[in-house]
């Protein structure tokens, strides 16, 4: 499965902070949370300002999901 999020941001990639939020902030768990989840993920910087994070999750059996039923 893929997904891709645009993050608007006006910050540019070298600027940001890259660091693990305290436990009471609102904010800072979205790349912790794909780094967790994904198989494979990236972040692309994007017009406007911004990134977009893609992201893609291994699923097993997926294609299997949309097979037509086997006829008996």
């Amino acid at each position: 499965m893929r997904s891709a999020i645009p993050v608007p941001n006006p910050a540019p990639p070298e600027t940001r902070r890259r660091t693990s939020p305290a436990p009471l902030d609102e904010h800072g768990r979205g790349l912790v949370l794909v780094d967790a989840l994904a198989d494979r993920w990236e972040v692309l910087d994007r017009q406007p300002p911004g990134t977009t994070v893609r992201a893609e999750v291994d699923v097993p059996y997926w294609s299997a999901l949309f097979r037509p039923p086997a006829v008996r």
